[in-house]
C-alpha cells in the first residue's frame, strides 16, 4: 500500500502529477480522498476502529470508511470502491459534503506521517451484513448519533474522523 501510486493535485484539484501514497505522507502533497458514512434505517452510524497495522492512527476510531481516490477514478467510485473494500458493502452513495482540505499529522517512530488530503464526504444508507477487511478494520459498530457525541469525549478518533463526525452532527439530514 505504501508504493501505490496516487494523484498529486494542487489547492484546485487539478492533477499536477502522480507519487506514491509514502512519498505524498513524507513530504505532505495534497492528494485527492474520499470520507464515507454508513448509517443503518435506525438512524445508527457505523464507526470503525483502524487496523494495528496502519501507517498513521492504528487502533483510532474513525468514520465508516475512507479510501484515495486513484489515478483516473472518480471519487465517486472511490467511494463505492472503499465501501466494498473495507465492509464488503455494495451499495450507491450521495455526496453529503462537497470538496475540502483535510491536514493532520501523526508521528510514528520519529517519522512523520502527513495526511493533506482534498476530501469529498459520501453518505449510504445500510441494513446488510457488514464483513470487515482485518487487513484494515480491527472492528466496527453501529453507534446513535448520541452515543458517537459522547465517545468522541472518551475514545480516539483521527483527526479527520472527528471533523465529519462534527460535520454531521450540525447536520438535519445526512442519509
Amino acid at each position: 500500500m505504501e508504493n501505490e501510486v496516487i494523484e498529486i493535485v494542487n489547492k484546485n484539484g487539478k492533477i499536477i502529477g502522480n507519487t506514491t501514497r509514502q512519498k505524498a505522507y513524507q513530504k505532505g502533497l495534497l492528494h485527492l480522498a474520499v470520507n464515507m458514512f454508513v448509517f443503518n434505517s435506525k438512524g445508527q452510524v457505523y464507526i470503525q476502529k483502524r487496523s494495528a497495522s496502519k501507517s498513521s492512527f492504528p487502533l483510532y476510531w474513525d468514520i465508516s470508511a475512507s479510501e484515495h481516490v486513484k489515478p483516473g477514478e472518480s471519487p465517486k467510485n472511490a467511494a463505492t470502491r472503499g465501501l466494498m473494500e473495507e465492509l464488503s458493502i455494495i451499495t450507491n452513495v450521495k455526496l453529503l459534503r462537497k470538496k475540502h482540505i483535510q491536514k493532520s499529522l501523526f508521528v510514528k517512530k520519529g517519522k512523520n506521517i502527513i495526511e493533506h488530503e482534498i476530501v469529498r464526504l459520501y453518505s449510504t444508507k445500510y441494513d446488510g451484513k457488514i464483513k470487515i477487511d482485518k487487513n484494515e478494520v480491527a472492528s466496527g459498530k453501529f453507534v446513535s448519533l448520541s452515543k458517537l457525541k459522547s465517545l468522541l469525549k472518551t475514545e480516539k478518533f483521527t483527526p479527520w474522523g472527528i471533523e465529519e463526525i462534527e460535520y454531521i452532527l450540525n447536520r438535519k439530514t445526512f442519509i
